[in-house]
């Protein structure tokens, strides 16, 4: 098989094949070879993706998107009316539905926004003004730190677990 396909042209480019002595071969060459392949439900994946609960940062992105979009088809329908007669009923009303639609995202930024002030976890208090040195665990006061001495404090540690 080998001699028959060496050489062999395949796209403009020549294959060039030899058979490998049994002593070459990496063992692990075709680990796992007798496993069989998993069809993925992509789909299923996701919409499991999708309907995945938010947090309240992602749900405020998602939303800013949404306003960005449409801000952008209001300039646009804005652009139509201005270049068309601006007296037309249908261009006023797509016109007012959009700026209520956007008032509305808008306010449900603010709402989540709010709430997410709300949950966020205040500061930890400040340290007093009384500082005391922090104790030292290992005696190592100097500040010089070699593999010796980390092997002698924390070997003793680990060998007593």
């Amino acid at each position: 098989m080998a001699e028959k396909f060496n050489k062999y042209n395949v796209h403009g480019k020549s294959l060039h094949i030899h058979v490998v002595p049994n002593d070459q071969v990496h063992p692990e060459l075709f680990r796992n070879c007798e496993r069989d392949f998993v069809k993925v439900n992509t789909p299923q994946r996701i919409r499991q993706r999708e309907s995945r609960s938010k947090t309240l940062i992602q749900k405020i992105k998602a939303l800013k998107r949404q306003l960005q979009k449409a801000a952008l088809a209001q300039r646009q329908l804005l652009r139509r009316i201005s270049k068309k007669s601006a007296d037309n009923i249908l261009f006023k009303s797509q016109k007012e539905e959009g700026e209520a639609f956007i008032s509305d995202i808008k306010q449900q930024i603010l709402d989540l926004s709010r709430r997410r002030s709300k949950l966020r976890v205040p500061p930890p208090p400040s340290p007093s003004h009384d500082l005391t040195p922090p104790q030292v665990k290992h005696g190592l006061e100097d500040g010089l730190v070699t593999l010796g001495r980390m092997f002698r404090i924390y070997g003793r540690e680990i060998r007593s677990t």
